[in-house]
């Protein structure tokens, strides 16, 4: 049996708050994401979400615990940057994710950095084949992240973190600052880059309908804990904990709206 690609194992976050008081952020938080596979983090804002993304990103250390990906761990000391090579994360805001003084091609080119061997044409077609993929017109190579919209930016953000062509791309709440059209948009592209890249996501949301519509399964985190846990028809058709139930019933109460 083949392991995971991704595999979070009993995560542990402690940050130091005001009056040097301890505030734990994660409590033994385990799950996993297979080859291929949409894994939805489902929470209210301060949930432990993002702490995760950035745990499995390396922009922060665990208290304790270890995150696996492709059969090495990325906690181990001197793991090496080689070891996340495959994996890329989009953020939420993607204004904040383009230098305003940066064109887009050149901003989006920016993810091929690190293949400095790669030559210059290739970058360029590899960025003319990415921005296709994300349905962004090639003539927004030329345009400033403050012409765009905020789903178009986000799209350029998409565009450049495909360009490796990673296995795994962690997106935390990249739909949140979008209205409901550009969402549903979004997601459309996602879904077609899960399909024909073959990538794994694990995809963090506050939106448990949206979660819905794009992953496999999901975990539910509350202050840090996972409380519950199954395929996204499961949770949100027959969400057993109450905390699952709140969120269920706050997306149905908008789509009412």
């Amino acid at each position: 049996m083949s392991l995971p690609l991704l595999q979070v194992e009993k995560l542990n976050k402690t940050f130091q708050g005001n009056n040097d008081q301890l505030f734990r952020a994660l409590n033994d938080v385990s799950f996993s994401v297979e080859a291929g596979e949409c894994v939805g983090l489902i929470g209210e804002s301060g949930s432990g979400k993002t702490t995760i993304a950035n745990i499995v990103a390396g922009f922060v250390t665990p208290t304790s615990g270890d995150v696996v990906y492709d059969g090495q761990s990325l906690i181990a000391r001197n793991c090496g940057k080689n070891a996340r090579s495959t994996m890329q994360m989009v953020f939420q805001n993607p204004m904040n994710s383009f230098s305003p003084r940066m064109k887009l091609g050149r901003g989006i080119r920016e993810g091929l950095n690190y293949l400095s061997s790669m030559p210059r044409k290739e970058q360029e077609k590899r960025v003319d084949e990415a921005m296709e993929m994300v349905g962004l017109p090639l003539s927004y190579k030329n345009k400033y992240v403050f012409e765009v919209s905020g789903g178009e930016a986000q799209r350029a953000a998409i565009a450049r973190a495909i360009l490796i062509k990673p296995r795994l791309l962690l997106c935390d709440e990249i739909t949140s600052a979008l209205d409901a059209e550009v969402q549903d948009q979004l997601i459309e592209v996602l879904r077609k880059l899960k399909e024909e890249m073959n990538m794994a996501f694990l995809f963090i949301s506050h939106d448990i309908k949206l979660v819905r519509s794009f992953c496999d399964r999901a975990f539910v985190l509350q202050d840090g804990v996972i409380v519950e846990q199954g395929s996204v028809e499961q949770l949100y058709e027959h969400p057993e904990n109450e905390y699952t139930k709140k969120l269920v019933n706050a997306a149905i109460l908008n789509l009412i709206e």
